[in-house]
């Protein structure tokens, strides 16, 4: 999990660009929602996900088992805590996600000025569509056969495209500074990630022509 969570962006939960993860300035800007923010506040936010992501993990998993230790576990008891632990508390988080995403794929993602149409109104943060995001990714790991691992990394991709959309939505509304390259970036990550999922190619293609 450590390599997981690098720094995260404190306003939106994006993960920042390595880049400037390495840069030595104290500041830093989020890739994706544009807001800049000192680096120790990017990190404090970090380990309080971290933080919450164990928390959440220590709920499922046998007393005593540590992810970071996953590769070392043989792989059918990796299996069983899966099947038998964390898949009956996570199959219904990503269950709930699917009906949300589903309601942001039938709203505008692009509302014109002047239109009479109703901007995007999304039932999650972008922060609790990362942090989700994040949650999955740190039990990856345990979904060792194909079908378990597929469901979760495609779990991923819509978690991390609603965060996406939901930024750009913000992002139209306000005066950031090079916001409209911004939602371009979101928009064209969003694609690369829907293409990954089955059912969602012609949601891929409508987010690459924006």
């Amino acid at each position: 999990m450590d390599d997981l969570l690098e720094l995260r962006c404190k306003y939106c939960g994006a993960p920042l660009d390595e880049k400037d993860i390495k840069s030595d300035s104290p500041y830093i800007k989020c890739p994706s929602c544009g807001t800049s923010q000192q680096r120790v506040d990017a990190k404090a936010y970090m380990d309080q996900m971290m933080g919450e992501i164990k928390s959440w993990i220590s709920k499922a998993v046998p007393g005593g088992f540590s992810l970071t230790q996953t590769e070392n576990v043989d792989p059918i008891a990796r299996y069983n805590i899966y099947v038998n632990n964390v898949k009956p508390m996570v199959d219904p988080e990503i269950r709930e996600f699917r009906l949300d995403m589903n309601s942001v794929i039938s709203s505008p993602l692009i509302v014109l000025p002047f239109s009479k149409e109703k901007p995007l109104s999304a039932k999650r943060t972008s922060t609790q569509a990362f942090e989700f995001n994040a949650k999955l990714k740190s039990i990856e790991p345990l979904a060792i056969d194909a079908d378990n691992k597929s469901v979760i990394v495609e779990a991923e991709s819509l978690a991390a495209t609603y965060a996406l959309i939901v930024n750009n939505s913000k992002l139209l509304g306000d005066t950031t500074p090079g916001r409209f390259v911004l939602m371009a970036n979101n928009f064209k990550e969003s694609a690369s990630y829907m293409n990954k999922c089955k059912g969602y190619e012609p949601f891929a293609k409508r987010l690459n022509a924006l």
